[in-house]
């Protein structure tokens, strides 16, 4: 039986968050993921950091190559004297 079914996280996913400059940068948390084949895939993020943005990705990829991405950006807003 062919396995053409990504993965699916499981719970709430980060979103989109706005801080202020020099505020601490939210957690990456790990992600959990759900495969029909695989069972349960822990996700941990890559993080990128670029013109005043943080992008965190999230991806489960099963044993098949099926695969989810999650990408929430945190952005910095300067603090204008």
């Amino acid at each position: 039986m062919k396995d053409d079914k990504a993965p699916a996280f499981v719970g709430l996913l980060p979103k989109d968050v706005s801080i202020e400059e020099g505020a601490t940068l939210p957690e990456a948390k790990t992600l959990t993921a759900q495969d029909n084949c695989a069972g349960n895939l822990q996700v941990t993020p890559l993080v990128s950091k670029a013109n005043n943005k943080v992008v965190y990705l999230w991806k489960a990829t099963d044993n098949c190559g099926n695969s989810i991405v999650h990408t929430p950006v945190s952005y910095t807003h300067l603090t204008l004297p």
